[in-house]
């Protein structure tokens, strides 16, 4: 009986791994604690309207393999929660957003599902940041690169109040005020950490198949590899730059769908006005995942497809190259790519510029997209193909290392008609995903407020520069991060079965030696940057202009004003009366301004625009007495000081000609703000009743005292303006336009005597009589240029 028994258990246990089942059911794989897993939502997560408890859901998009066993495919379910939400609102209570997530199950398909415990160990491309707990932290609006730089521009305007309203104004219409909320779209990618280990009763081996089904593809395919350029040159200088990691084989048609089932998106064309996108974009600490790339040939050919993925910041993104290659392949078009890993953003001293520092790894960018592709299904075969020729470590153009096994991946794809997509699931109630407009408007004004009142004085601009200071100190000598290591369906590369795959081969120590160089190609010309093409001048949004010319005053003058100023003597006697009359003369000068134009790529645009209008004031003073007399002051008779006017106006502007034409005549018309006042004090020393002590109190004090003090003291008139004109643009070289300008300012006639006798108390009655009412017209003509982008 006993032995019948055994017999049995051993029927049962061959049966059961022959249909594959004693593997998965007897077996269970011990996944360790620490281990990383990559998953991406299926939902979006907004902190302004989430709330603690909504469900998290995600799929596990890399798979997790042990001793060439698959242990967690991608697709595997991973559940969990919000465990706390603290939105911004209105910004009383917090300045930056916060949640937490924790994913508490998964589930491969078929399976019961599997409890585990979790925390976030990173965020693939996102401007927020993770404490030690893993906390999602946001961002604080008033700590951005642009809101810091535009303080200290707006800081040293702040001695001029209409230069402080001009430079407000032109940064917020240019920079926006970044959101401080937390909003991740559908398909945000998060690395998790496993808190504790894990039993997974799942185990299959790699079941990629490979592109080469033969061993004479095989060598065929090595073959060609051999032939392939694989170092890119950078266009400006023909620098090598970028190794190429990946070998795409289909139509273009499946490569763009493949790529774009996965979240990822085609850049755009290098223009002046993308270029000023990405600078905005890395000002604001917002995203551009269109933003454009860096020019490199391959062969001296330029990519066809240049494709990037990031979540939500400027500085981080995957993004690659594509090249298509002469060659086919059992039909099929042969693309090459060379893939990166953007990671922050650097000045290289070395070349003078500002650039993306990348990851060095990029083989771990390869695995990127070879499984963001696989998972889209869009993948048939893979393999991959050795190349001993390529150095293990070298540097891109830019001087930044790169390491590699010197693999290339080739991807077989199908027609991806059909791929699967990351669809998001409606797993929390609709809800609104930001405020309205008066509610931003209110945050924002909270925000600038309590980070002028916080951070807006000495002792905390001195703490945190020590801070930056001694961080940068500790920088080098803390220990480097623990990196994510991704892993592929491909199977591990053998390198014994390459041919010629041996590390020590001579053949291979001159670089390449054994492979003919590829035949040189024309070097694309990229000077035909004519008004109609693609040339740096394309769709600009943004116009920054600067302007000099003449400024003239309408009738040469001011007009008159007269005081009638009664003194009472002490002793008996008739009563003096001193008549004081000023003829208020202004002769032409000078003009000097800029513009910022908003929208300079419609037909309807918005510019401000703060100038300088100069003209010689001339100022003539005579006394006259109860009898009729009048004679001359003394040293005050046609005083000269120059008047200046200080704009801030808004126009509407209005476009004769459309964007693709040379010449663009325009109207404009708009409010205006000014500040009229004297250059210096005409009034130095006098005597008796025509000693008026006033003195310049300088330029930065005064600046603030201008509706105080008296204009001949220095003080000044502030008036509201209306401002109309036109003018003609001309647009000689990519992205310079030439311009010729003309503008009337009409704003009541200032009065710029009365204020400073009003400060005359000692036994003096004013008695004002005169005209002091009309209009104050500013013409000015002016001719400069702009930089469009």
């Amino acid at each position: 009986m006993a032995g019948q028994l055994k017999r049995f258990v051993s029927f049962l246990t061959v049966a059961l791994g022959v249909l594959g089942l004693g593997s998965t059911c007897a077996q269970a794989t011990r996944i360790p604690a620490g281990t990383l897993i990559e998953v991406r939502l299926l939902h979006g997560l907004y902190s302004y309207s989430a709330k603690a408890g909504d469900p998290v859901e995600a799929v596990l998009v890399a798979p997790l393999i042990e001793q060439g066993r698959v242990i967690l495919p991608p697709g595997t379910r991973v559940s969990g929660e919000l465990t706390s939400v603290k939105r911004v609102g209105l910004g009383l209570l917090h300045e930056r957003a916060s949640v937490k997530v924790e994913f508490k199950s998964l589930q491969i398909e078929g399976q019961a599902a599997i409890p585990i415990e979790t925390r976030l160990f990173s965020i693939e491309n996102a401007r927020e940041k993770l404490d030690k707990a893993g906390k999602v932290r946001g961002i604080r609006s008033t700590n951005t690169p642009g809101f810091r730089a535009s303080g200290v521009l707006t800081g040293l305007a702040a001695v001029d109040p209409i230069a402080l309203l001009f430079s407000t104004a032109a940064f917020g219409s240019t920079l926006r005020f970044s959101d401080p909320e937390i909003k991740w779209a559908p398909g945000a990618e998060l690395i998790l950490e496993l808190k504790e280990p894990v039993e997974s009763a799942y185990s299959e081996p790699i079941g990629m198949p490979a592109v080469s089904r033969t061993e004479p593809e095989r060598i065929e395919l090595q073959t060609l590899v051999e032939r392939l350029p694989y170092r890119t040159t950078r266009l400006s200088d023909e620098k090598k730059s970028d190794l190429t990691n990946l070998m795409f084989i289909g139509q273009t048609e499946a490569v763009q769908r493949a790529f774009a089932a996965a979240g990822w998106v085609q850049a755009m064309d290098s223009t002046a006005s993308s270029k000023y996108r990405s600078l905005r974009a890395f000002a604001e600490s917002q995203p551009y995942q269109e933003a454009p790339m860096s020019a490199l040939l391959l062969d001296g050919a330029e990519a066809v497809l240049t494709m990037s993925k990031t979540l939500n910041t400027f500085t981080r993104r995957h993004h690659l190259r594509v090249y298509l290659w002469k060659e086919t392949w059992d039909g099929l078009p042969i693309f090459q790519s060379a893939a990166t890993h953007d990671t922050d953003i650097v000045m290289s001293l070395k070349n003078r510029t500002i650039t993306h520092e990348i990851d060095a790894r990029i083989d771990e960018e390869r695995a990127k997209i070879v499984n963001d592709l696989i998972f889209t299904g869009c993948v048939d075969s893979a393999e991959w193909v050795g190349r001993p020729w390529v150095e293990e470590s070298l540097f891109n153009g830019s001087g930044q290392q790169l390491k590699t096994d010197r693999a290339l991946a080739v991807l077989k794809l199908n027609d991806c008609a059909n791929p699967r997509v990351v669809n998001s699931e409606k797993l929390v109630p609709t809800r609104p995903l930001s405020g309205n407009l008066l509610e931003r408007g209110t945050r924002q004004t909270i925000l600038r407020f309590r980070n002028d009142v916080l951070r807006g004085n000495l002792v905390w601009q001195s703490t945190a520069w020590a801070f930056h200071l001694s961080r940068m100190m500790r920088k080098h000598k803390q220990p480097l991060p623990r990196m994510y290591e991704r892993q592929t369906l491909l199977a591990a590369l053998d390198r014994e079965k390459q041919p010629w795959a041996s590390d020590g081969n001579p053949a291979w120590e001159a670089g390449n030696s054994m492979i003919a160089p590829a035949p040189e190609r024309a070097r694309p010309d990229r000077s035909n940057l004519s008004l109609g093409g693609k040339g740096d001048w394309e769709t600009p949004t943004v116009e920054l202009g600067f302007t000099f010319g003449t400024s003239l005053f309408s009738q040469s003058t001011v007009g008159e004003e007269a005081w009638i100023l009664q003194r009472h003597p002490s002793s008996a006697g008739p009563t003096m009366r001193t008549a004081l009359s000023a003829g208020n003369q202004i002769k032409p000068g000078w003009a000097l301004g800029g513009t910022v134009t908003i929208h300079g790529n419609r037909w309807i645009s918005n510019e401000l625009g703060f100038h300088y209008l100069r003209g010689s004031y001339q100022l003539g003073l005579r006394r006259g007495d109860p009898a009729g007399n009048q004679t001359q002051i003394p040293g005050l008779v046609e005083q000269r000081a120059g008047l200046l006017t200080r704009q801030f106006s808004y126009s509407t502007v209005v476009h004769m000609r459309p964007l693709e034409s040379r010449w663009r005549p325009y109207l404009a018309a708009g409010p205006a703000l000014q500040l009229v006042h004297l250059t210096h004090a005409p009034f130095r020393e006098s005597r008796g009743l025509y000693r008026i002590g006033l003195s310049n109190v300088g330029m930065i004090q005064s600046a603030y005292n201008f509706a105080s003090a008296p204009p001949l003291d220095g003080g000044g008139i502030f008036q509201p303006a209306v401002q109309f004109g036109g003018g003609l643009k001309y647009r000689y070289r990519k992205c310079w336009v030439l311009r010729l300008d003309y503008r009337n300012t009409m704003s009541h006639r200032p009065d710029l005597l009365r204020k400073s006798l009003a400060t005359i108390t000692d036994n003096i009655t004013p008695d004002v009589r005169g005209e002091t009412h009309g209009w104050f017209a500013q013409q000015r003509v002016s001719f400069g240029f702009s930089f469009t982008f």
